[in-house]
C-alpha cells in the first residue's frame, strides 16, 4: 500500500491543519488509486487486512486516531 496526496479525499481534508505533536498518513488502498490491488484481494475483509498491515507498518504501537470517508467508513467499525 503506498501513501501520497493524489486521491480526491486527500484534498478535502487538506485545508485542516493538523497538530504540531501529529503526522497524517493518507494510504491509498489496493485498487483504490496509484496501488495496485493484488489478486488474492476478494472481500473487504482483506482490504482491512490491508489497512491493519499498513498500520502496523507505519504506526506499529504507537497511539492513533484514523479518520475516514467512503470505503473506510464501513471498515473502521470491524
Amino acid at each position: 500500500m503506498k501513501t501520497g496526496p493524489r486521491h480526491p479525499s486527500v484534498r478535502r481534508w487538506s485545508g485542516i491543519q493538523p497538530r504540531s505533536d501529529s503526522t497524517r498518513l493518507y494510504p491509498d488502498l489496493p485498487g483504490m488509486g496509484a496501488s495496485p490491488a493484488p489478486a488474492s484481494m476478494s472481500s473487504s475483509d482483506d482490504m482491512l487486512q490491508a489497512v491493519d498491515d499498513f498500520v502496523q507498518t507505519e504506526i506499529g504501537s504507537e497511539r492513533f486516531l484514523l479518520v475516514d470517508e467512503s470505503f473506510g467508513g464501513s471498515s473502521r467499525g470491524r
